[in-house]
């Protein structure tokens, strides 16, 4: 479980995070919605070990997330921002390859062959990864994440630049995470992608967590029908 207690962060005397608590279990997808400059990058970046928090805890495993993280911590989290970061020059096998020796594991052939076979991208592990399209990309980080036994993999605004056909393969991708029981949060702008497949979403305004439930509860909660209107509602537009 990845459980976050009274966290508070600031930059330059700027409060951006304020006494966030929020937990997520294993073989839940966890969504963060907010409006531009709420803090949903800030928590995520917080997450992963690239802040310092002001006061508050980060647990993962019970085990308190101090920075720097242990090596052990890193190769559990698995982060993949809006621009995937691969090496370009190099070939999807090759990336995957290179991310798998970085983490201290043994590089699986045939691990890697059935991943890629899953994730439909096979035929294209030998180009260069400058050819290929963001969602293949995507796909190729989401695979070193399980290659790299990760059991908590964050997205920051995955369908960003995603045609819908794109999207619909993510979604799926995603799901087919859930069932290894991991822990995936998403941050994201799309919420018609959230309402199919998260179990609870957030809501942070202002750096303040308004509320956490499943989607179905927070419409009953505000009287609307979607997670458009939840946030509508929240924000108090």
């Amino acid at each position: 479980m990845l459980e976050i207690c009274n966290l508070n962060k600031s930059f330059d005397g700027k409060k951006i995070l304020s006494n966030i608590n929020l937990n997520v279990n294993y073989g839940e997808i966890y969504g963060i919605i907010g409006p531009n400059g709420a803090g949903k990058t800030t928590l995520l970046n917080s997450i992963i070990g690239l802040y310092k928090l002001d006061s508050g805890k980060i647990k993962f495993d019970k085990k308190e997330l101090i920075k720097p993280y242990e090596v052990d911590i890193k190769k559990s989290i698995g982060f993949i921002p809006d621009n995937p970061i691969l090496f370009e020059y190099l070939s999807g096998y090759e990336n995957l390859e290179f991310f798998s020796i970085l983490n201290g594991n043994n590089f699986s052939f045939e691990e890697c062959n059935i991943l890629l076979e899953e994730f439909n991208i096979k035929t294209d592990a030998n180009k260069l990864v400058k050819n290929f399209s963001k969602g293949m990309k995507q796909k190729l980080m989401l695979i070193s994440t399980i290659m790299n036994n990760s059991k908590l993999i964050i997205l920051d605004e995955p369908t960003t630049g995603l045609d819908p056909i794109s999207i619909l393969e993510l979604k799926n991708k995603i799901k087919f995470l859930k069932n290894k029981d991991l822990i995936l949060i998403i941050a994201t702008h799309d919420m018609n992608f959230l309402e199919e497949i998260c179990d609870r979403v957030a809501i942070i305004v202002n750096g303040k967590l308004l509320a956490q439930d499943t989607p179905t509860n927070l419409y009953k909660k505000t009287n609307t029908n979607s997670l458009e209107k939840v946030l509508w509602e929240m924000v108090g537009r």
